[in-house]
C-alpha cells in the first residue's frame, strides 16, 4: 500500500510540475513575463505542490525560518516581501483543503484557541486609552501574525514525525549559521557577512574594551544569543537520541558550534539562560549527580576558554549589583547603567499606571517624559530591556497575567504531556516534551534581560509546547475509564461539544455577556475626551554649543569641546522641563485655568490607585524601621502642585532621525491646550535666549576699545622713557657708552696712577649712565612684549568680532537657530479614537475577552471529562532518562 501510495504520489507530482511548466512556458511564449518570472512561477507551482502532498516540510520550514530569521534577513537584507505571514496562510489554506478531502485529522489544540483569543482581546485594551495610535496598531498587527502562526502550527503539528522534523531542520539551520559565526570569529573575516546570516558588530565589552560580537541572521548579539539558548537543548536532544551515527555526529557539532557562538555573542543574558536551563535538567531529569558534575565541569572549561574581556564584563553585574546595594548610583558600566534607567522607568510607567498600562509599543514614545522626570539618560536606547517590565508598563496588570496565563498554560500541557508519555514508557516522546520545556525555560530566562524585539521566538516555543497535546492524545488509546459526566453538571459545559458549540455558550451566558460588553463600552462613555497640541522645534546648532574666550586660539569641535548632537538635543530636553521654564508658562496662562483643567477618568483611577500603592510601601518602610507614628504630611502650596502636574503632562519627546524635539500635552479644553503649548515655547526660547544667544556685540567693542587704550599707554610710556633719558636708540647709546667706560679704563691703566679724581669721576659717571641705560632697555623689553601681546590679542577680538558678524549674517538671512516647524495646534477630535469609536470597539473587545473565557472554561473542563489524564497518571513523578 505504501509503495501504491508513494507512486500515486509521485504521478501527481509530475502531473503537477509538467502543468505548471506549461504554464510558464506559454506565459513566456506570450511574453507576459520574462525568464526568471517563469522560472519562479515553475518553483512557486512546485513548492505549492510538495507542501500540499507533505505539509510538513512547509511546517518545518516555517518554524525553522522563523526562529533564526532567515525570513526576515530575505526581507530586510534581499528586498523581499514577508515570508512568515504569506508562509502561514498558505499553509493554513493547504490544511484546510486537506481536511476538506480527509486527508488531514483535527488537532486537539484546538481547545487552546479561545486563550489565544482571549490575550489578543487584553492586547486590544490599548486602543480605547492610547493617543498615539501608530506603534500600538503596528504591535497589534505584529501580535495577529504571530497567534496566526501559533494556531497554525498547534493545528498542523498532530503527529510526532511533524514534530521532530521541524525540531531537526531548526537545529540543522541554526547549527550551519553557528557555525558561520564561529568561523568568522576565528579567521577574522568579519566584512564578510554570508548574505546576512552571519553578521557582527565592534561593541563596548568592558570599560573601554571594544570587541567583535557576532549576531548571526539578528541585528542584534543579544537576541541572537537568546535564540542560540533556545536551540541548544534541542539540539543535545537529537545528539543524544538520533538513530544513525552519522546524523548524531552532526547534531552534535550543531550543538558545540551553537554553545560557542553563544559565548562569542558576549551576552551576559545568554549565560544567564544557559545556567537557568541547567539547573532546570538537573532538577528534572534523572542521573542528577552525574549532570551536576557535567554541568560543573563544561562551565569550568567554558570560564578558561572565554575571552578575559568576557569575564571582566561578567564581573561588572557583581560591582553594579554591590553599587545598587550599598546605595551608590554610579556604575561604570554604560551599558548596565542605560539597562538600570530604562528597567526603572519602566517599573514607574507600571506604578503610574497599574490596571492597563501605558498602552501597548508606547514605551518609546513615553521614555523621554519619563527620563526627565526622573532624572535619568534620556539618551539610553528607549526600549525596557526586560519582557516582564515592558509588559507590566505597557500593559499594567492586565497584560501581565495574560503574559502568565500563557506561560503557565504552556508549562502545564509540557508537563502533563511529560507525565503521560513517561507512564506510558514512551521515554523518546517524553524526551521530545521535556527539551521543549527546558528551551522555554531559557527564552524566559533571557527574557528577564531582553524586551520584546522579537516576541515571535516566545509565540513559536508557545505553538510547539501546546503541540504535544496532540501528540499525547494521539499516541496510544486511552486505558483508563473516563470520568462521570454527573460529577459536574453544567449546561454550558453540555451544549460546549468538541468542536465547541459557540451558540450554545451565547445562549447559555448571554447575560453575562451582554453585561461585560456594556460594562466595556462603559469605560468609553464615562472618559472625559483629550485633546492634543503640540509643537514641532527645529534645531541649527552654532556658537552656543561651542565657547570661545577672547584670546583663545579658534580650533575645531573635536579639540576644544566634545559636545554631539544627541547631548545638545537632551540639554534642550532638560531646559524644556526646567523649573524656571515651568514657572514663566504658568504665569503667562494662569493659575486658574491650569488649576480646572482635569485629566481623563481612566488616569485618575491609575493615579489613585498609584497613590495607595506608594503609600503601602512607605508604611512598610516604617514598619520595617521600626516607627511607630507616621510622618505628617506638610500642604502642599497649589502653584507648586500644578507646575508639577504640568510638568507631568508635558510630553517632551525627540522626533527620531532628526534635530527635532517636539513638545504637546492633552486636556479636555482644545485652547487651553494650544495656549499652554504656545506659552510654554515662547518662555522656553525666552530662557534660552538669555542663556545662550546673549548679543557679543557689545562685549567685543568693550574689550577691543580696553585693548586700544592699554596700547595706547604702553606706547606713551615708551616715549616718556625715551625723553627722560634723552636716548632716542637704546642700541646706539648703548655702544658709546660702553666705548667710553672702556677707553677711559685703558686710559687709568696707562697712567700709571690708581687715584686720579677726574678719571674716576668720569669713569662713575659713565657707569651711572650704562646702568640706567640698560634699566630703561629691560623696562622697554617688557613694554614691548605687553604690546606685542595685547596686540595679537586684539587682532583675535578684531577676527571674533568678524566672525560673530558673519554668524548674525548667517543667522538673519538663513534664519533663526531654533525654528518653530510646526505652531501648537490641537486635533479637531480627541486623540486616538472618537468616542462612538472607542464605545464600539470596548463593547467589541469586551465580547471578545468573556466570549473566549467562556469558551476556553468549556472546552477545558470538556478535555478534563473526556480523560486526558487519569489520577494515576498525574501522580507520577516527572523523571525521563536522558
Amino acid at each position: 500500500m505504501n509503495t501504491i501510495a508513494l507512486s500515486e504520489d509521485l504521478n501527481l507530482l509530475q502531473k503537477s510540475l509538467l502543468l505548471g511548466i506549461v504554464l510558464a512556458t506559454s506565459l513566456l511564449a506570450m511574453g507576459a513575463v520574462g525568464l526568471l518570472e517563469t522560472l519562479l512561477i515553475i518553483g512557486l507551482v512546485l513548492a505549492a505542490l510538495i507542501i500540499f502532498r507533505w505539509p510538513e516540510y512547509g511546517i518545518a520550514l516555517l518554524v525553522a525560518g522563523t526562529v533564526t530569521n532567515i525570513f526576515g534577513v530575505a526581507s530586510n537584507v534581499h528586498g523581499l516581501p514577508g515570508i512568515q505571514l504569506r508562509l502561514t496562510f498558505g499553509l493554513a489554506f493547504v490544511l484546510l483543503v486537506r481536511w476538506a478531502f480527509g486527508r488531514e485529522k483535527p488537532a486537539r489544540a484546538w481547545a487552546f484557541l479561545p486563550i489565544l483569543v482571549l490575550a489578543y482581546g487584553v492586547s486590544l485594551l490599548s486602543l480605547v486609552h492610547v493617543e498615539n495610535l501608530d506603534p500600538t496598531l503596528e504591535k497589534l498587527t505584529e501580535q495577529v501574525r504571530d497567534i496566526s502562526t501559533v494556531v497554525v502550527l498547534a493545528l498542523s503539528l498532530t503527529s510526532r514525525d511533524r514534530l521532530i522534523l521541524a525540531i531537526k531542520l531548526t537545529v540543522l539551520s541554526m547549527g550551519i549559521v553557528a557555525m558561520l559565526g564561529v568561523g568568522q570569529y576565528l579567521t577574522g573575516s568579519f566584512d564578510q557577512n554570508m548574505f546576512g546570516l552571519s553578521q557582527a558588530s565592534m561593541k563596548q565589552i568592558a570599560g573601554s574594551i571594544q570587541q567583535w560580537r557576532i549576531s548571526g541572521a539578528l541585528p542584534d548579539p543579544n537576541y541572537y544569543g537568546q535564540v542560540l539558548a533556545m536551540t541548544l537543548p534541542l539540539a543535545l536532544f537529537l545528539a543524544i537520541y538520533e538513530k544513525p551515527i552519522f546524523w548524531r555526529i552532526a547534531y552534535f557539532l550543531c550543538a558545540v558550534a551553537i554553545l560557542a557562538a553563544s559565548l562569542l555573542t558576549f551576552s551576559r543574558g545568554t549565560i544567564f539562560a544557559i545556567a537557568a536551563m541547567a539547573v532546570a535538567s538537573i532538577l528534572t531529569l534523572r542521573a542528577r549527580w552525574w549532570l551536576l558534575g557535567a554541568a560543573l565541569m563544561i562551565g569550568c572549561l567554558g570560564l578558561f576558554a572565554m575571552p578575559s574581556a568576557f569575564i571582566d564584563r561578567i564581573a561588572l553585574i557583581v560591582q553594579a549589583t554591590q553599587n545598587l546595594v550599598m546605595g551608590e548610583q554610579a556604575v561604570s558600566d554604560p551599558s548596565l547603567s542605560s539597562r538600570i534607567a530604562v528597567m526603572s522607568t519602566a517599573l514607574y510607567m507600571f506604578f503610574d499606571h497599574p490596571f492597563v498600562g501605558i498602552g501597548l509599543g508606547q514605551y518609546p514614545i513615553l521614555y523621554n517624559q519619563y527620563a526627565l522626570a526622573l532624572g535619568v539618560n534620556p539618551g539610553a536606547e528607549p526600549n525596557a530591556h526586560s519582557l516582564y517590565l515592558e509588559t507590566l508598563a505597557e500593559e499594567g496588570i492586565a497584560g501581565f497575567v495574560k503574559l502568565g496565563m500563557l506561560i503557565i498554560l504552556a508549562f502545564t500541557v509540557c508537563l502533563r504531556s511529560v507525565r503521560y508519555f513517561s507512564f506510558a514508557n514512551q521515554k523518546h516522546d517524553a524526551s521530545i516534551a521535556l527539551s521543549l520545556c527546558i528551551s522555554f525555560v531559557g527564552y524566559l530566562a533571557s527574557a528577564v534581560f531582553l524586551h520584546g524585539a522579537f516576541i515571535r521566538f516566545f509565540w513559536i516555543e508557545i505553538a510547539l509546547l501546546l503541540s504535544l497535546s496532540n501528540l499525547s492524545y494521539a499516541a496510544t488509546p486511552r486505558p483508563w475509564g473516563i470520568r462521570n459526566t454527573d460529577e459536574r453538571s453544567s449546561n454550558m459545559i453540555h451544549r460546549a461539544l468538541a468542536p465547541i458549540d459557540l451558540l450554545g455558550v451565547l445562549r447559555e451566558r448571554k447575560l453575562l455577556i451582554v453585561a461585560t460588553t456594556l460594562a466595556f463600552m462603559a469605560v468609553s462613555l464615562i472618559a472625559t475626551p483629550q485633546f492634543t497640541a503640540e509643537s514641532t522645534l527645529l534645531y541649527r546648532f552654532g556658537r552656543e554649543y561651542f565657547p570661545i574666550r577672547p584670546g583663545e586660539e579658534h580650533r575645531n569641535w573635536g579639540e576644544n569641546v566634545q559636545v554631539s548632537l544627541d547631548a545638545a538635543l537632551f540639554t534642550e530636553m532638560h531646559l524644556l522641563r526646567s523649573r524656571e521654564v515651568i514657572e514663566s508658562t504658568i504665569s503667562k496662562v494662569g493659575l486658574d485655568k491650569l488649576a480646572t483643567s482635569q485629566k481623563s477618568l481612566l488616569d485618575q483611577m491609575q493615579g489613585n490607585a498609584s497613590g495607595i500603592a506608594n503609600d503601602v510601601l512607605s508604611l512598610s518602610k516604617n514598619i520595617g524601621a521600626g516607627s511607630t507614628a507616621s510622618p505628617s504630611k506638610r500642604d502642599v502650596d497649589p502653584a507648586v502642585a500644578i507646575a508639577k502636574s504640568l510638568a507631568e503632562r508635558l510630553r517632551i519627546r525627540r522626533v527620531e532621525g532628526a534635530a527635532m524635539i517636539a513638545v504637546g500635552i492633552q486636556d479636555p479644553d482644545p485652547e487651553l491646550a494650544e495656549q499652554i503649548v504656545a506659552a510654554h515655547i515662547e518662555s522656553y526660547l525666552a530662557k534660552r535666549q538669555q542663556l545662550f544667544e546673549r548679543d557679543p556685540s557689545n562685549f567685543y567693542t568693550a574689550e577691543i576699545a580696553k585693548a586700544q587704550a592699554e596700547l595706547s599707554s604702553i606706547s606713551e610710556k615708551m616715549s616718556s622713557l625715551r625723553l627722560e633719558q634723552g636716548v632716542p636708540d637704546e642700541a646706539v647709546e648703548h655702544s658709546v657708552l660702553s666705548d667710553r667706560l672702556i677707553a677711559l679704563e685703558r686710559q687709568r691703566q696707562s697712567m700709571g696712577q690708581a687715584d686720579v679724581p677726574i678719571l674716576l669721576e668720569d669713569i662713575k659717571k659713565t657707569r651711572e649712565a650704562l646702568f640706567n641705560l640698560n634699566a630703561m632697555t629691560s623696562t622697554m623689553k617688557l613694554l614691548e612684549a605687553r604690546y606685542k601681546t595685547v596686540t595679537e590679542s586684539l587682532e583675535r577680538m578684531l577676527q571674533e568680532q568678524h566672525r560673530s558678524r558673519l554668524d548674525s549674517a548667517y543667522v538673519r538671512e538663513l534664519g533663526p537657530t531654533i525654528e518653530i516647524v510646526e505652531p501648537a495646534s490641537f486635533s479637531s477630535r480627541p486623540s486616538g479614537f472618537s468616542r462612538p469609536v472607542r464605545m464600539i470597539l470596548g463593547g467589541v473587545i469586551g465580547f471578545m475577552i468573556i466570549t473566549a473565557a467562556l469558551m476556553g472554561y468549556a472546552a477545558l473542563v470538556r478535555r478534563k471529562k473526556d480523560g486526558f489524564m487519569s489520577d494515576y497518571a498525574g501522580r507520577t513523578k516527572v523523571k525521563v532518562v536522558f
